[in-house]
């Protein structure tokens, strides 16, 4: 932990702060030695749908995510929209999107567009985790139609989402349960991959609307076009009908689908614009002084004692009240759970509560 002192800054991500012994040990650090603390977000973890498949877990993570949130002297997004939901809540949200590491993708950038198989079947593929169930039932009957109507031309691929059990019985469904843990060891991995079409579905919901388009890079980066839904995490990359499609209900799924899997020589167009547009705009290396900008305006600030987060007491205490609220609803039929629930709350309150005010006068004196 002595460590802190030698640094720049810190930089927490996700639901790191859900370790709430360590985090404290970090904050108090980083306030003793008088380094800015930086919390990265890519996902609004505060409002998962009640569909999501973490939808319990982060929902208990809400008041220590809120919490760093209020605490951190910068909050970077990898979107606008994401930035913006948070900014309702701290006054400090900036944007730093996601763009391909030029180590790990370059090489893949640099070979030559996949050669079509028409031995095999056209291969239309989905990579993405457990959670996307949900994204992929939305266009199950579209993609069940297809395989029927096209029986032995054409087959799904999943990697890492185990498909819909309709889907996964079927002998033209592959599955492949990637569990890769080190993003490196994934793009070697994708990279190598076979694959004639990709689908980016996503259910229309605030927590989608706040994602980044990461799919379509590494999508992209293979060479590979894809149909995307029409949603903000896809409108700022996809130029529709030239490096991909923008899909906004079933009916134009079906459509676009149906254009790709017909025409060879529109899929290796759309491809080629897919991997440009990767190439030229969104590897990191060119964009790697936004980071640098970001976190030093983030340094000088506290090291001249201008924090922004001094709107603490007010997101943890709303942070504080959804939570109630939440449990408040729960059905009468699960009372005893109700009140546990309540009650373990009240009780992290308190404590934080107790905290936070200890902090605040040795801040103050």
């Amino acid at each position: 932990m002595d460590r802190i002192q030698n640094v720049d800054a810190v930089v927490i991500q996700r639901d790191w702060p859900v370790n709430t012994s360590t985090y404290r040990q970090v904050m108090q650090q980083a306030r003793q030695y008088n380094k800015p603390v930086i919390y990265d977000l890519d996902d609004l973890l505060l409002d998962l749908p009640i569909t999501h498949a973490n939808y319990n877990r982060y929902r208990a993570c809400r008041p220590h995510i809120a919490l760093a949130l209020a605490e951190a002297d910068l909050v970077t997004c990898s979107t606008a929209t994401l930035a913006s939901t948070v900014s309702a809540f701290v006054p400090n949200a900036r944007v730093l999107p996601n763009y391909l590491p030029d180590d790990l993708w370059r090489p893949i950038l640099d070979q030559p567009l996949p050669e079509p198989t028409p031995s095999q079947p056209l291969c239309i593929g989905y990579c993405g985790g457990h959670s996307h169930g949900p994204d992929i039932e939305m266009i199950q009957p579209v993609l069940l139609d297809l395989l029927n109507e096209f029986a032995g031309q054409i087959q799904l691929c999943f990697w890492g989402l185990r498909p819909p059990p309709q889907l996964l019985d079927r002998e033209d469904v592959r599955w492949e349960a990637v569990e890769i843990g080190e993003y490196v060891d994934f793009v070697k991995y994708f990279g190598t991959q076979r694959c004639d079409i990709f689908l980016a579905p996503l259910l229309d919901s605030l927590f989608n609307r706040c994602k980044s388009g990461l799919k379509f890079l590494e999508y992209s980066a293979l060479g590979i076009p894809g149909i995307y839904s029409r949603l903000e995490p896809y409108q700022e990359l996809v130029i529709h009908g030239e490096n991909g499609y923008l899909a906004t209900d079933l009916s134009e799924w079906d459509k676009f689908l149906r254009r790709l899997i017909a025409d060879p020589g529109l899929r290796q167009r759309m491809g080629k614009a897919a991997k440009e547009s990767v190439a030229n705009h969104w590897l990191l290396g060119t964009h790697a002084a936004r980071w640098q900008e970001k976190y030093t305006d983030a340094i000088d600030q506290v090291a001249t004692g201008k924090r922004t987060n001094q709107q603490i007491p007010l997101a943890v205490m709303t942070a504080w009240h959804d939570e109630l609220n939440d449990a408040l609803a729960l059905s009468e039929s699960n009372n005893q759970q109700k009140m546990a629930e309540i009650a373990a709350i009240e009780e992290r309150r308190h404590a934080e509560i107790a905290a936070f005010e200890e902090r605040r006068r040795v801040e103050m004196a």
